[in-house]
């Protein structure tokens, strides 16, 4: 049973075109991705936040348990460096992205800020030199071994389930950086397979799944990184643009060259429920901030015991569902939504609240999540508004709406909440 008066909240800030997410179960707390294009925008919902999380004028930094990157594409980081001054962090989760993939992101903008530049040379260094306790690393198991050494971890509220690599793969990853190896053996770097799921205060769990990148839609890009770099590879790069800001143009022009089209970059999916649904009430909020500081509430889903509220958007909620919710990343549903399928079916069906995949993009959208997915109630998508992209495509949203379900969209100037509570 889980512990009376525990309060959760969950929320998709206003950080228009990115994703920046936030969980609190009773003083554990998360994050999924941090990050917007134009940062100024990540920039203004990180203060924001830890605002609300500062008391009376503390000046101790406030504890953030767990910090999840899906990816490390800028528009779904660009707010972690403020973020990573301003707190102190527990535990960070990445997963796996090889140097040439790495390399990849850097090239895709005409210009990148130096700790950006930073993490992508070499992202577990970039986080234990900002004082992160504990970097834990997912990646893929090429090996063809079903079963894997189990082991779990337990920190700061958190029971992390992991399961090990085999030891070609986990040997092959550690040689791209001789400090990862020391970073092991000081108990500040974990290197497992993407098998994870972590237990929050005995009432909650998270569950985590990743596509990682396919390496042949990197192959002509690898071949110009070959030829540009002298045979060194992407890592030799990556280390040359961080002292050299004129070798990041060259790269560009291979990348136009190579690079046909989008890349299914690797993304990693976050599912998360409450062990058990015998909290006493559950609602759900969109918060709207109009121009001239007013901020107005519409209510989305609401459910509590007595079943005398009224709902806006959907109908009632049944007690007996899991109350899951889904974080998509920007994993390209149109091309690899049978492989997730297959490897999150239990939880596809449980979720009643789902971020739409990638922003909205119809290239990413597959109507079979809405046939699957049959008990979700709120679809959220975090764009921005006017974003050069037209996310959220129109036909996605039309689909969702087709079918009956919620449909809300968090921007620069909306905000989704999701509120639970275990009263006595």
């Amino acid at each position: 049973m889980p512990n009376k008066g525990i309060d959760c909240e969950f929320q998709f800030h206003n950080v228009g075109q990115g994703l920046f997410y936030t969980g609190s179960i009773g003083d554990f707390r998360f994050i999924y991705d941090c990050g917007s294009l134009p940062m100024a925008w990540a920039h203004k919902a990180v203060s924001n936040y830890l605002d609300a999380l500062t008391v009376d004028n503390e000046k101790v930094k406030p504890v953030i348990n767990l910090l999840v990157l899906s990816h490390l594409d800028l528009d779904h980081v660009s707010g972690i460096d403020n973020l990573l001054c301003n707190t102190e962090i527990k535990i960070a989760l990445i997963p796996y992205t090889s140097p040439l993939e790495r390399l990849l992101l850097a090239v895709r903008h005409s210009s990148i800020p130096l700790w950006y530049q930073e993490l992508l040379y070499d992202p577990v260094q970039f986080f234990i030199n900002r004082d992160v306790e504990l970097v834990v690393l997912l990646a893929p198991n090429n090996s063809k071994i079903i079963e894997l050494q189990p082991k779990t971890i337990d920190k700061d509220h958190a029971s992390i389930h992991l399961e090990d690599l085999p030891e070609e793969d986990r040997e092959r990853i550690l040689q791209e950086d001789n400090n990862w190896r020391k970073y092991q053996e000081e108990g500040r770097f974990v290197l497992s397979s993407d098998r994870c799921v972590i237990k929050a205060k005995d009432i909650w769990e998270l569950t985590f799944w990743c596509h990682f990148i396919d390496k042949n839609s990197l192959e002509a890009f690898n071949i110009g990184v070959e030829y540009i770099s002298g045979g060194k590879g992407a890592k030799n790069l990556l280390d040359s643009i961080r002292e050299n800001r004129k070798k990041l143009k060259g790269l560009q022009q291979c990348y136009r060259k190579c690079i046909v089209g989008d890349i299914n970059l690797t993304s990693l999916i976050l599912y998360h429920e409450p062990l058990d649904c015998s909290f006493s009430s559950m609602r759900i909020y969109s918060k709207y901030y109009i121009p001239g500081n007013n901020v107005t509430d519409q209510l989305l889903l609401m459910n509590c015991e007595n079943n005398s509220c009224e709902y806006m958007l959907a109908a009632a909620i049944s007690h007996n569902l899991p109350y899951g919710q889904m974080l998509t990343g920007d994993l390209n549903f149109a091309y690899k939504y049978e492989e997730f399928r297959c490897k999150m079916h239990d939880k596809i069906e449980k979720a009643i609240i789902w971020l739409v995949p990638h922003h909205g993009s119809k290239n990413s959208w597959n109507s079979a999540l809405l046939r699957d997915a049959n008990h979700c109630k709120l679809w959220v998508v975090s764009a921005g508004l006017g974003n050069r992209y037209k996310h959220p495509h129109r036909a996605v949203i039309e689909d969702i709406l087709s079918k009956g379900k919620a449909f809300c969209w968090s921007n620069e100037y909306s905000r989704v909440i999701i509120e639970f509570n275990f009263a006595t």
